[in-house]
């Protein structure tokens, strides 16, 4: 779901007046939507948008969620052109790094594909047992990022990662960022999908 389409869902039908003010101009219901689309498109955070009224933090809850919570907001990037400013906009680590990089690769059917699952699952358990704060190696993982792509859910969509690589995508992408989904739980998530992926690679097919 884009933001357009997450603003539009979630609170179209929930605005009670019919103005509202952005930055000092006054938008009308209509106008403000578009107003935050536009800006949220181009990798604005919602919770950096700021919206007066009558009723601020009604606003504030219905545009950028709880914190934590699962919403463009917390999903979008701003700036990033390449998966090597995506990893450093995040802050993530060489662990980390690897298993989100891994992502693409094995969703574009890489033919080595198998080790990276394998080493997806190796770097998940060896992040549980001790944090890394190595820097991430960009041997591989050097991709561009799509003008079109503001954030996880548009590259998931672009590279057409399957159930089990989108969930570990997002999970290395919200790790450290996240209060309603602790760092080992986001990580047992990655290897959990890594090892189904795996299975799914190796085992023969279902007959028809």
């Amino acid at each position: 779901m884009t933001a357009e389409e997450w603003i539009k869902q979630h609170i179209y039908g929930t605005l009670e007046y019919e103005y509202y003010f952005m930055d000092g101009k006054e938008y009308n219901v209509s106008e403000a939507l578009h107003e935050i689309c536009s800006r949220m498109m181009v990798g604005t955070k919602a919770k950096d948008i700021a919206i007066q009224h009558r009723e601020p933090d009604r606003m504030t809850e219905i545009l950028a969620g709880k914190d934590g919570g699962s919403t463009p907001a917390q999903y979008a990037f701003s700036g990033c052109s390449s998966m090597q400013e995506l990893v450093r906009y995040r802050g993530m680590k060489r662990n980390i790094a690897a298993i989100f990089k891994a992502c693409i690769p094995v969703a574009q059917g890489v033919p080595e594909s198998m080790h990276l699952l394998d080493n997806m699952i190796e770097s998940a358990h060896k992040e549980i047992r001790s944090q890394s704060e190595e820097e991430p190696d960009f041997s591989y993982g050097t991709g561009i990022i799509p003008v079109q792509c503001h954030e996880i859910q548009d590259l998931i969509e672009y590279y057409q990662m399957n159930f089990s690589i989108g969930n570990i995508f997002k999970a290395c992408y919200r790790i450290g960022h996240c209060d309603h989904s602790s760092k080992e739980r986001d990580l047992n998530k990655c290897i959990w999908f890594a090892t189904r992926e795996f299975r799914r690679w190796t085992s023969p097919p279902i007959p028809q």
